[in-house]
């Protein structure tokens, strides 16, 4: 609470969905809130998530009431609140909290009475380039909202919050920080360049233009591979290379990612992504698959992962634009996950690189990483460990002890032995995944005298950020794709 003397805390019964939330005095008793309600629970890819918040003393959260999300207060007699059932909340301050609703953006004060602020908002809050780098909480459930980006007409401008002084913006603009009536932000034109400025009412001044070469780079060619033309969703998208033959190809699998026919954002030149960049494998030859995986059952993480990327790939080969026997899977993090989950159960795949994912379910719920084990003071770290084993990505809602089967059944290391192709994995020590998740996957493929390689980057956490170390990655991932896939590069 604002003043310290309660926590609000979630707790989870067999599933989220059957849940409650909790009232904890600084005494240490709590008392369940609103026990014949059930709460809103929103199943995404980052994890699952439930909604509340502090508004003074009353406590406000998102809850299920007729089939249908409500928000309510749900201390003492459990009321809805003025609030549209599509709000989504964007952060609080000493005066009550910020909602966001299709592009309309209110406060809703401590009394329950709501205030519209402004219409037609773009762009509600920071936009957070690396959430990894701020903290996972701040990331999905940030504090205050010191600004927002409106649209009226051919006019764009930076809202600070709560003074409300209007700075003029670019179209394409996006919130990097905000203080008071300054801002910074972020424009990107159509290929990609960026230019970096300080606004404040009246001035701007530009900091810097980054990205310039893109501005002479064309975007791949990206084909949605569909079904039928009606389909909304896609199986997958498929990016090609300047090339007219058949062309190896690299699937960059990441479960619960699911496409429509827009163009995916990870393919824009534009995208920082490092670890599985599309377009830097495009510049080298690769054709690349992004698969649509949808989100798998509770309890199964890899169940229809592997069944969905085949479905893509058929699909990809059936262009006539790829090179069958040339196939080969770059994973990233949850998506390191799934190559090698596809490792383990099948060998139409060439090459496999897995950079800074879980293979061990069982070690990863009570993982403890390097930050983690010089600030215990502030707490047990279990969003990493149990929390993202049993409520997040995972989702296996039970412990190693209770799910003993399961957990075996669903981690990769514990398959080691089924692997028949090169692989190579990728982790940092002061990763967010314990590096050792890396390490025993290594020693136990090695044992099972498989083709693997282990690099390791001292001082990285779950992304890359050393400019060398940038670059040796991906020295080290073409020349393994290379190796394996027989590629040779694009002469100029």
């Amino acid at each position: 609470a604002p003043d310290q003397s309660v926590l609000l805390a979630f707790r989870a019964a067999t599933s989220f969905a059957e849940g409650h939330f909790v009232r904890i005095t600084a005494a240490g008793r709590s008392s369940v809130l609103a026990p014949s309600l059930r709460p809103s629970v929103s199943i995404e890819q980052s994890g699952t998530s439930v909604r509340a918040g502090w508004l003074g003393k009353m406590i406000v959260a998102a809850m299920q009431r007729g089939g249908r999300r409500t928000w309510m207060r749900i201390d003492g007699d459990a009321r809805a609140l003025a609030i549209p059932q599509a709000a989504e909340l964007k952060g609080s301050d000493t005066k009550g909290l910020w909602f966001l609703d299709r592009g309309s953006l209110f406060h809703l004060g401590r009394a329950g009475r709501r205030e519209i602020v402004e219409q037609n908002v773009v762009q509600a809050g920071i936009e957070q380039l690396d959430p990894f780098s701020v903290g996972y909480r701040h990331a999905v459930d940030p504090d205050d909202l010191p600004a927002a980006i409106i649209e009226q007409g051919d006019q764009v401008d930076v809202i600070s919050l709560p003074g409300r002084a209007r700075i003029a913006a670019e179209a394409a603009s996006v919130i990097l920080d905000a203080r008071g009536d300054t801002v910074v932000t972020l424009e990107t034109g159509d290929h990609g360049t960026s230019t970096l400025r300080l606004r404040r009412p009246g001035s701007v001044t530009t900091l810097d233009a980054i990205n310039l070469h893109l501005a002479r780079v064309q975007p791949a060619e990206g084909i949605p591979l569909r079904r039928s033309s009606s389909d909304a969703a896609v199986s997958g998208w498929l990016f090609l290379p300047k090339r007219t033959r058949k062309v190896p190809m690299v699937v960059i699998p990441y479960p619960g990612a699911v496409f429509g026919t827009r163009r995916p954002m990870v393919a824009d030149l534009l995208n920082w992504s490092v670890p599985a960049n599309v377009n830097v494998l495009l510049a080298h030859g690769y054709a690349v698959l992004l698969p649509s995986i949808p989100a798998a059952p509770t309890g199964m993480p890899s169940a229809g992962l592997v069944d969905a990327v085949d479905a893509a790939t058929n699909m990809a080969v059936a262009t006539d634009r790829i090179d069958k026997t040339r196939i080969g899977v770059l994973g990233h993090s949850f998506g390191a996950f799934a190559a090698m989950t596809i490792a383990t159960r099948s060998t139409r795949y060439r090459a496999i690189i897995a950079s800074s994912g879980p293979y061990d379910l069982v070690s990863a719920h009570g993982m403890m990483v390097g930050a983690d084990r010089i600030r215990l003071s502030r707490g047990l770290p279990f969003e990493n460990a149990a929390g993202w084993v049993e409520a997040g990505q995972a989702r296996m809602m039970a412990t190693p002890g209770s799910a003993s089967v399961a957990y075996v059944a669903q981690s990769p290391i514990f398959h080691a032995a089924r692997v028949r192709v090169p692989v190579m994995l990728v982790h940092g020590d002061m990763d967010t995944v314990a590096i050792e998740q890396a390490e025993h996957m290594f020693m136990e493929l090695t044992r099972q005298n498989a083709d693997a390689t282990l690099v390791r980057y001292w001082g990285e956490g779950h992304v890359l950020d050393s400019p060398a170390n940038i670059r040796d990655y991906w020295r080290r991932v073409l020349a393994f794709l290379d190796d394996h896939l027989s590629v040779m590069p694009s002469r100029p």
